[in-house]
Order: C-alpha cells, then structure tokens, then sequence
C-alpha cells in the first residue's frame, strides 16, 4: 500500500496515549497501539528538566515513539501525515489550539487546527485540532468520538453520555451539539479511594468486583440524597454493620455514578451511551434502575475503538485542511 494512502490517528489524553495506522479512504484500522504515556506524564516529564522548548520535547516525543512502534508493526510511519486530538491541544499538551464556541455543527464541523510541518528532524506532519467550549465548561477529545459515531446513528435528537474520568453529557438536535456537562465521576471515586478515609473500608483487588446489591442502593442513594452527606456512610456501613470491602466499593461506584445522572433524571428523550468495557455496563445497570422506561442506545465497543480515528478522518476531508 501507497505512503500516501495511510494516515496515522492519534488520540492523546490525560492519561492515555493511543494510536491508530488507518487507511484514508475506507478508514479501516491496519495497527493499533495504547500505553498510560498520556499528556500530563509527558508534561511532568518536560517540567522536570526543561531543556527543550515545549512544543520541540513533544515534537522528540512523538517522534521516538513513532520510531519504536513503527518496529513493532514492520511498517514505515516516517512521511505518513499524524492527526491529533485530545488534550495534544491543551496548554499541558503540545501546542495550544483555541476552542470553538457552541453550537458544534457535526455535519460542517468547525474546530480550530494547527499545523506543523515536517523537518529533517521530525519526519511527519501533524494536525492538532482544538476542542469546543460553551460558556461555563470546556471538552477535548469527546466532540471527535461524537463526530466518529453520529453516522451510525438513526436518531437526530439525543442525549449523548460518555462516561470516564471526566465523563460527558452532550444535548445533540439536528446535527449540532448544543450544550454539554462534564462530571468528574471517575476521578472523584479515585482520590477518595486512594487519599481519603474511606480507603480502609474500599477492597485493595486490581480486578474489578461488583455487588450488585450494594451497587443498586448506591445508585439509589446517589440519586436521591446529597453526596456530601451519602460518603461517610461507605465507613460507617463498615463499622457499624460489618458490611464487606467488595460491597462497599460497589455501594461508593453506585453512590458518585447515582449522583452524576441525577442531572437527565427531567430527561425525556433517547439516551445515547457512548461507552466501552466496565463502565457501559455500569452506567446502562444505573440508567436501568433509575429511567426503566426510557430508549437507551448503546455503542458497541467495535464503534467506540473505531470513534476517534473514523472522526478525525472526517474532519481531515471536511476541512481540507491546507499545509
């Protein structure tokens, strides 16, 4: 296959760094790699020792990696155009690219790009794209998913949910994203797991465990009460009623997920859940108990892991964009 008719995807997150080798014109995915090597490691990295402007320690970066991996899939990445999303564009990341205001037409998409060229000693273009801001919350990364998912979708008028982290909710009618809320659910669960009290009383298992029951009250409770006042109980459900580790850490992922979509509870339209692995059955289990009567679709993971590199392919054609 031609050089040219390659382009390399790269989404480039707080804390993950993926890559994608993907035919131009069929968007069909030939390589994949993902390590935890994400935005603000790299960043902590450069701060640390600073001998290199910002923008050229990620440009060595990208380029070191690109050289290993190219290796590991026996295929020349040199030359080959490298699109990036994510925080790649945030003031953490390579190069700051400003956001574009609400509303976000996903059919004439309009992000703010940078490009910067190839030199002898980076071998490869690169396209760093922007994220979309309203006037009180900020997304990069979740409006490339959203722009690599809504062809396959019937629906016009939908609540999109991307859980994570920093999870999302995006309002989409008629082809545009029209306001949007970030939730910080995953995170919120990780310090109080690591740094808070509650850690003594929440299982140490790598593998992930789910008690059903305590996850569904968890939900309940979350859903219904004030957070701040719902935690302690994690601890006191341990001292005073012998409740286990494994069930206290499903009644606490119940607790902040139940607090999260407290916010679509007035929400009557199709819900579109745009998840993958753990946290689609765990967000779909939650809007089961809490909206039975309400449409939910959910993304496969085949189109999720397909989402990022299927969006920026359509904004590379959109957008023409010109070196």
């Amino acid at each position: 296959m031609n050089v040219s008719e390659q382009i390399i995807c790269c989404d480039w997150g707080t804390s993950n760094f993926r890559l994608y080798l993907v035919v131009r014109e069929s968007g069909a995915i030939l390589e994949e790699y993902a390590d935890s090597d994400g935005i603000a490691k790299v960043n902590s990295t450069w701060q640390g020792n600073p001998t290199l402007e910002k923008v050229e320690f990620f440009r060595f970066f990208l380029q070191e990696k690109l050289e290993d991996i190219s290796k590991n899939w026996k295929a020349t990445l040199a030359n080959l155009d490298v699109v990036l999303s994510g925080m790649a564009s945030s003031s953490l990341g390579l190069i700051e690219v400003p956001y574009t205001s609400l509303p976000f037409n996903l059919n004439i998409p309009k992000l703010n790009v940078k490009y910067l060229k190839k030199t002898n000693a980076y071998r490869n273009d690169l396209y760093v794209f922007g994220g979309i801001k309203s006037n009180h919350d900020i997304i990069r990364g979740e409006e490339i998913q959203i722009l690599g998912l809504n062809d396959s979708l019937s629906i016009k008028k939908y609540l999109c949910i991307l859980p994570g982290t920093h999870s999302k909710h995006l309002f989409i009618d008629k082809e545009e994203v029209l306001s949007f809320n970030t939730f910080m659910t995953g995170e919120i669960f990780g310090l109080l797991k690591e740094k808070s009290i509650l850690k003594n009383s929440l299982s140490n298992d790598r593998e992930f465990s789910l008690q059903d029951k305590a996850y569904v009250d968890g939900i309940r409770e979350g859903s219904e009460q004030n957070l701040l006042g719902s935690l302690f109980k994690v601890r006191a459900n341990q001292i005073l009623h012998n409740v286990d580790k494994i069930a206290n850490e499903s009644y606490l992922n119940g607790l902040v997920i139940g607090a999260e979509l407290k916010a679509v509870m007035g929400y009557k339209g199709p819900i579109v859940l745009a998840g993958s692995g753990v946290f689609s059955s765990l967000y779909a289990r939650a809007l089961e108990i809490l909206k039975p009567d309400f449409e939910l679709i959910r993304i496969d993971d085949q189109d999720m892991r397909k989402a990022v590199p299927r969006g920026q392919l359509f904004l590379m054609n959109k957008l023409k964009v010109k070196k």
